[in-house]
């Protein structure tokens, strides 16, 4: 089982706050990299905003999540496996 991070309120408003900022500034087709201790704060933050998580929420080393938005929230997260050796 991967580590999970519990972030603090203060931890949780800057990744939303990050999460905002990137919405906004990429309405269309976009990449973001990051660790795999945010994907889970990241994906519970955008579905309690509405995000529809499509398949079960995991995040080994090198997978990937697509996150699709409306412009203004995710509206939709599929999970895309690493790719294999």
């Amino acid at each position: 089982m991967d580590h999970i991070v519990t972030l603090d309120s203060r931890q949780v408003a800057a990744l939303q706050d990050i999460a905002d900022s990137f919405i906004a500034q990429h309405k269309g087709d976009a990449v973001m990299c990051t660790h795999g201790d945010l994907v889970p704060e990241l994906l519970r933050l955008a579905s309690r905003d509405g995000l529809a998580v499509e398949d079960a929420p995991r995040w080994p080393k090198g997978s990937t999540w697509v996150l699709e938005s409306d412009g203004s929230q995710f509206t939709r997260a599929r999970y895309l496996a690493p790719p294999e050796p």
